[in-house]
């Protein structure tokens, strides 16, 4: 009988279920990351004057986040498959959070630069995580709309993130004898932690734990994950496939040019003469707005014509 019901079944409003169960918090969870990520663009303003940040030490610092993020990107991978997707992706969270929260205790330049080194450490591996996640639960087919929902938190945490941090920072001074800055990491690593928790509680690794598919909704969500083609590879095979350094070249020239931008956008419009640092969020966020609304345009494009990658010479027929 289980056979009928899942050929009548109405796949389109059951991935529909899924992606309202999943997409959400992972949602939230990256504005969390990314927010967590490029908030000092706008502490650096005030930091400036609390403790002599310079323009070299502000750079210095904003990149050693990445440091810790590169060395560390590939071991949580890994470690990610052993011990659990639901595990692993908490445990992500709830570090990077408490993390971001120390930043409070940034009075001296070897802080600064060893906390934003600790952030990368314990950030990395949130995004492969929640891909790998998605795997899981959906065929190819049906993930670059997901994706797509999943990477707009980069423009939604910049357009909704740039003016409350602005905000944070410029009403919050003296309050309990902090700085706005300070005030500005902790309201905003604290959401994170809280985050991490609830992710943990809710979430399941595989299709077959959860309690809100039907056994027969459980059967057709595997069926289709397992008729997807899984190749297991070792790490080095990777290195060995001329398109893995196609994606690195892709990947440092978006993130040299995009984190240049968020990095430095702050500052730029500080210096045209807008002194307000509410003033100053407001207009960062206007670029990645315009980002978010074309990032939504190109994803249902990909869907409906099914144009979702250009096919390169390396690629075999059978991949």
């Amino acid at each position: 009988m289980a056979a009928p019901a899942a050929e009548s079944m109405d796949e389109d409003a059951l991935y529909r279920k899924v992606i309202r169960r999943i997409v959400p918090l992972f949602f939230l969870g990256f504005v969390c990351s990314y927010l967590d990520r490029v908030n000092i663009s706008l502490a650096k303003l005030p930091m400036q004057h609390d403790f002599g940040l310079t323009e070299h030490a502000f750079t210095l610092g904003a990149s050693i986040f990445f440091w810790g993020y590169m060395v560390f990107e590939v071991p949580s991978n890994l470690l990610l498959q052993r011990v659990g997707a639901r595990v692993w992706i908490a445990r992500i969270m709830i570090t990077w959070g408490l993390v971001s929260m120390l930043m409070v205790f940034s009075r001296s330049l070897p802080v600064f630069y060893g906390l934003r080194l600790l952030l990368g450490l314990c950030e990395a591996g949130f995004v492969p995580g929640v891909l790998y996640y998605a795997n899981q639960w959906l065929p190819a087919r049906r993930q670059s709309g997901m994706f797509a929902l999943f990477l707009l938190a980069l423009p939604v945490a910049e357009v909704i993130g740039a003016p409350v941090s602005g905000f944070i920072v410029e009403h919050t001074t003296g309050v309990g004898g902090l700085h706005g800055w300070q005030w500005l990491f902790l309201l905003e690593g604290a959401p994170t932690v809280v985050l991490g928790v609830v992710l943990f509680a809710v979430l399941r690794n595989r299709p077959d734990q959860v309690r809100w598919l039907t056994p027969a909704e459980q059967a057709v969500v595997v069926r289709n994950v397992s008729d997807t083609t899984q190749r297991s590879h070792r790490v080095l095979d990777a290195f060995l496939l001329p398109g893995v350094y196609l994606l690195i070249a892709i990947m440092l020239l978006f993130n040299t040019s995009f984190y240049g931008l968020v990095f430095w956008l702050p500052s730029i419009v500080e210096q045209s003469g807008v002194k307000s640092t509410t003033a100053i969020g407001l207009l960062t966020a206007i670029p990645f707005a315009v980002g978010g609304v074309s990032m939504l345009l190109v994803s249902r494009y990909a869907e409906r014509s099914g144009c979702v990658r250009l096919r390169v010479p390396w690629r075999h027929a059978s991949a």
